[in-house]
């Protein structure tokens, strides 16, 4: 039996054949769950908030293929920095083959009433790393360490974007730079907050 999820991967990756040419539309939506052999009540009932719940399903998406990959690839890496990195990295390359669906579901984000959205849906992507490099605690750190990695996570996807060098080499040296950066800022922030307390 197709489970609910399956059925809503399935109208997805159908979507992401006409996006890039169409944009992120109800019309996508109904068009493509035709495409799956689905009536228009049983995709509005998949998704109950349109063409703004297939963009969400997107950013979830690739956050779930993320994890899968996460999962064989984590033991070839050491340390926070390299997990943080791999797991962002494997995250654009399962989007790799939908480049002008994601700039597109960038513009859908852009208008004042869906940014909110699209920003919820960053920090959850953050959230998620952050979870399975297994940095799980709860205190001031949870945040800034999310926060942080949204403006990673942020400035490498416009990067990437617009990156056309083989294999996107230039948007992983960038990515790595953005992380060592951070890294330092966080040894020069412990170095003055010990200076603080003599």
């Amino acid at each position: 039996m197709t489970t609910t999820l399956e059925k809503k991967d399935k109208i997805l990756l159908a979507a992401l054949k006409q996006v890039p040419f169409d944009g992120w539309s109800s019309a996508v939506l109904t068009l493509s769950g035709e495409e799956c052999g689905y009536s228009s009540a049983e995709v509005s009932t998949l998704f109950q908030g349109g063409v703004t719940d297939l963009v969400n399903h997107f950013s979830h998406y690739a956050d779930r293929k993320m994890r899968e990959e996460f999962k064989k690839e984590v033991g070839k890496v050491n340390g926070i920095g390299q997990k943080v990195s791999l797991a962002v990295k494997l995250r654009f390359q399962v989007l790799e083959s939908h480049k002008e669906a994601v700039r597109k579901a960038l513009a859908f984000y852009s208008f004042p009433s869906r940014l909110p959205i699209g920003v919820h849906r960053v920090y959850e992507t953050a959230d998620t790393i952050w979870s399975l490099v297994g940095l799980k605690s709860t205190d001031f750190s949870f945040y800034t360490r999310r926060a942080t990695l949204v403006g990673i996570l942020t400035g490498t996807t416009f990067f990437w974007l617009a990156d056309t060098s083989n294999g996107h080499h230039e948007s992983w040296q960038f990515l790595q730079n953005r992380i060592a950066e951070t890294g330092k800022l966080a040894k020069l922030r412990q170095k003055f907050s010990k200076v603080g307390t003599l």
